[in-house]
């Protein structure tokens, strides 16, 4: 699989005051894309939100805006959230760029998994099932780092 990393992003400033700040989830499972989205947003964040690794790494790197934050599955059709992580992490240091605070979500309950997770560059990661207090509390506590 091959990425353009020469693009150039689109608009990598922070958010200026006054706009809600920008979470991408990517996340393939439509019912608990739905939850997630309704309580991030009723938390206070915009929600963009992205299907597959590839469509995530897109997003991050050329969307209208850079997310604050990005939640990202592991096991997603195509590319992975592992590779679409280093993917990210390398774009960035080649762009100069800040990282995105970077939240795993992974069902996957092994230490391998959450090992992988966080070479590639995952700051957080956290087990599903997951209530959304505990989605809110993780985001919260990546944020506060």
């Amino acid at each position: 699989m091959s990425i353009d990393l020469g693009r150039e992003p689109v608009n990598t400033a922070a958010p200026s005051s006054g706009q809600p700040p920008l979470v991408l989830l990517v996340e393939d499972d439509d019912v608990l894309s739905l939850l997630m989205t309704h309580t991030l947003q009723q938390a206070g964040w915009q929600v963009r939100r992205a299907i597959d690794g590839r469509d995530g790494f897109e997003l991050a790197c050329f969307g209208a805006r850079r997310p604050d934050l990005v939640i990202m599955d592991v096991a997603l059709p195509g590319m992975s959230g592992i590779q679409a992580t280093r993917f990210l992490r390398d774009y960035e240091q080649r762009r100069g760029l800040p990282p995105v605070p970077i939240l795993g979500c992974s069902g996957l309950d092994r230490a391998e998994t959450q090992q992988a997770m966080r070479r590639a560059g995952m700051d957080q990661v956290v087990q599903k099932p997951l209530s959304m207090a505990g989605l809110l509390a993780a985001v919260d506590a990546l944020l506060a780092t």
